[in-house]
């Protein structure tokens, strides 16, 4: 299975840089393969793609997938007077500590909220589970850019999307890239509003990039 998978992405890279564009034909003459791009900009008549799973985090350490569990992982006991903060942390932790690759993998995409409430019934708990799920993740070119310098971790001006940074972070830790800024404070810029064309690049300015974020971009 490895295998085939290793040449289905061979393939799609292939196929996206026009690498078979033509080949050699019994005769020795150069003919165009019917259906094959010729650059990366010509009409796709067929696209071979994957949608992606847990497979993806498989090479990232348990111990990051943990950290950045705990980090999304929220007990709310603000409904419940009197409760003990520092022993509701440590359960957290142990539920943390207890789940499986898949299940860490599953808390950081749905974002959970644990809210507790105090009830007559069984243990005296009852639980409410509310999901923030990262719908949008999809969309890769938003959580960074590329520069000719090196990568920028972006800040998404939607609070649905600001995690997305935190993933993608742990991506390029993973991969041994460190990028070369970080968009900090007020400042907020999404990879959609940032083009790479040639000599020069544009970025556009409005409800998801503002001033602040062009500004650090520039200084970096």
């Amino acid at each position: 299975m490895k295998n085939v998978k290793t040449w289905l992405l061979a393939l799609a890279v292939l196929c996206s840089t026009g690498a078979w564009a033509q080949i050699p034909s019994s005769e020795g003459t150069k003919e165009a393969v019917m259906g094959m791009p010729r650059a990366e900009w010509s009409k796709a008549g067929e696209i071979l793609m994957h949608t992606p799973g847990e497979e993806l985090f498989n090479g990232v350490g348990i111990d990051s997938l943990r950290a950045l569990a705990a980090k999304v992982l929220t007990y709310d006991i603000s409904s419940i007077a009197g409760e003990d903060a520092q022993a509701t942390e440590k359960y957290r932790q142990e539920v943390l500590g207890k789940m499986s690759r898949a299940d860490l993998i599953r808390c950081i995409l749905l974002q959970p909220t644990v809210k507790l409430a105090k009830t007559d019934n069984n243990t005296g708990y009852e639980a409410q589970y509310i999901q923030n799920p990262l719908m949008n993740l999809y969309f890769t070119r938003d959580q960074s850019i590329t520069t000719p310098r090196g990568h920028i971790i972006c800040s998404m001006n939607s609070s649905q999307r600001a995690p997305e940074t935190e993933i993608i972070s742990l991506c390029y830790e993973h991969l041994g890239l460190k990028p070369i800024l970080r968009i900090q404070g007020k400042g907020c810029l999404e990879g959609g509003d940032y083009i790479p064309a040639g000599t020069i690049s544009l970025i556009g300015c409005g409800m998801r990039t503002n001033d602040e974020g062009i500004k650090q971009m520039l200084e970096a």
